[in-house]
């Protein structure tokens, strides 16, 4: 007696006329759809952009493989890992930034970070302010490894002049690249403090950091900090800072 082969419940990938409907035929079971989805669209475009040719299943392979963990563990004292586990609550404009690219992250982050420490600085004791003779930014980890890349140098010292990612010119920030031995006065107090990209440190790229994109910032008097503030840049311009706590509203 001859037998049928069995029917697959697979579609026929033949029958289907575009490349996402060939590829959702690859699909694999347990894998959520809505990440597949965007995961294979980030990667079809790097591809795209990287002249690379994936077929659909190639494509599916790549969008359904686990993400890969990062090459610096994450401390669980950040903010940013506790609420990965829960609902992250902010608002409607922090949450959609304004600021100049290519990267949230290792630019407008890094922006932002340094107008903070700037703030800071600003609200120092005279006494103290009086002794300042400079200002110092050290990058560390991604920050450092790719920051030339993403203007991160630049976005700093940019923060550190008192400029910040909604409202800094891009002409201020493309004048620095093409002319990076400029110096700024900033002023703090009576003092007025002179910084240029030579303050911004690219230092160590691997360490024990407690996120990927950690940054150091200090004021100093001769040697000495008079200010000092380790910060982390935590993805999409969100920034924390250590003993960062987050608002009660």
């Amino acid at each position: 007696m001859k037998t049928e082969p069995k029917k697959s419940d697979a579609p026929d990938v033949s029958t289907l006329t575009t490349p996402d409907e060939q590829m959702l035929a690859h699909l694999p079971d347990g894998v959520d759809r809505r990440s597949f989805l965007m995961r294979s669209a980030v990667i079809g475009a790097a591809a795209l952009i990287t002249g690379r040719n994936l077929t659909p299943e190639a494509r599916a392979q790549a969008a359904a493989a686990p993400p890969s963990k990062p090459q610096v563990p994450l401390s669980p004292s950040l903010n940013v890992v506790k609420e990965s586990k829960g609902p992250v609550m902010t608002t409607v404009e922090e949450f959609y930034k304004v600021g100049p690219g290519p990267s949230s992250s290792h630019t407008i982050g890094p922006m932002r970070i340094t107008y903070n420490f700037y703030q800071r600085c600003t609200k120092l004791p005279k006494d103290q302010l009086d002794q300042a003779t400079a200002l110092r930014v050290n990058l560390f980890g991604s920050l450092s490894a790719t920051g030339k890349g993403h203007g991160t140098e630049r976005a700093a010292l940019a923060g550190l002049v008192g400029k910040e990612p909604a409202t800094v010119e891009p002409a201020f920030l493309d004048g620095l690249a093409a002319k990076p031995d400029q110096t700024f006065p900033v002023k703090l107090g009576d003092k007025t403090i002179n910084v240029s990209l030579a303050d911004v440190i690219y230092d160590a790229t691997k360490g024990d950091f407690p996120h990927p994109n950690t940054m150091r910032c200090a004021l100093l008097a001769g040697d000495k900090p008079l200010l000092e503030q380790e910060y982390y840049s935590v993805g999409g311009g969100f920034i924390e800072w250590k003993g960062y706590k987050p608002p009660t509203e």
